[in-house]
């Protein structure tokens, strides 16, 4: 297009694609505070690669840092964005990326945690009853809340008010659970539960070849339940399950062992 002024020119479909790399770099090291080399961060930013008569207006470059982290350098024309403006679109494009896996449109979420009922009951039956013995109750939180930075907190406090509540009688409300649970699993179209339970010591089970190597609670795959274990190493540990998507496991994998790094430099330093 000839025009003796400057002109933004977009056609449909046009997209910016990331560059995508990996780096060996020291991640921990990169991200601490205190005097770092300032070229140690040029290779993590892309560049505008212009022409006489054309430029581009972004580009972005994810960087892997294996079993530690990833970094997201950008860079823009300020002819078209200003420093909120770019700014305003990394917010929005981190907030599709959190909520394009599983969008929660819900204004709640609800929890499902079952509960032994033998030595709840009045008067207690004993341990080492046979049979089908559990009731549960349901963790229900505000969607807006737990997805601030106090939503751990939020949820660890909704989840101890709920078991507490049912000191008031471990039966109240049984006969209406399920069809509660029934109508929130048709409302949301999720409903998180917990399979399993560390108390169960299924790492104890020996049939005369020693504790199991390993065991999995496959029915969470289908269910999307949370599974719970005691540790098969028996130092009272606890075994969490989750059954996720290949690409969410990865990145939970890496973003999980990233923290764990983090929190063992933070107590040694």
């Amino acid at each position: 297009m000839d025009s003796d002024k400057p002109i933004v020119q977009y056609n449909e479909g046009d997209a910016v694609s990331p560059t995508v790399g990996e780096s060996e770099d020291d991640f921990y090291h990169l991200s601490a505070n205190g005097f770092r080399e300032a070229d140690k961060y040029h290779h993590y930013a892309p560049y505008l690669l212009a022409s006489k008569t054309r430029v581009p207006v972004l580009a972005l470059q994810v960087t892997l840092f294996p079993n530690a982290g990833f970094s997201i350098g950008f860079a823009a024309h300020h002819a078209v964005f200003d420093g909120k403006s770019i700014t305003m679109f990394m917010h929005s494009w981190a907030s599709i990326c959190r909520l394009k896996t599983r969008k929660l449109t819900a204004e709640k979420v609800h929890l499902f945690i079952s509960n032994d009922c033998r030595a709840r009951l009045e008067p207690p039956i004993p341990s080492t009853y046979f049979g089908n013995c559990i009731t549960g109750c349901v963790v229900d939180g505000d969607t807006s809340k737990l997805m601030t930075e106090d939503g751990v907190a939020i949820a660890a406090r909704a989840i101890g008010e709920a078991i507490g509540g049912m000191g008031d009688g471990v039966l109240k409300g049984a006969k209406e659970m399920i069809p509660k649970l029934l109508s929130i699993k048709k409302e949301v179209g999720l409903l998180i539960s917990i399979a399993s339970s560390p108390r169960f010591e299924v790492y104890k089970i020996d049939f005369g070849w020693g504790r199991p190597k390993k065991v999995e609670i496959v029915s969470i795959e289908k269910s999307g339940a949370i599974s719970l274990s005691d540790s098969k190493d028996g130092n009272g540990g606890v075994e969490i399950g989750v059954a996720l998507n290949k690409h969410e496991a990865e990145a939970f994998a890496s973003l999980f062992a990233s923290g764990l790094k983090y929190h063992q430099v933070l107590q040694e330093s």
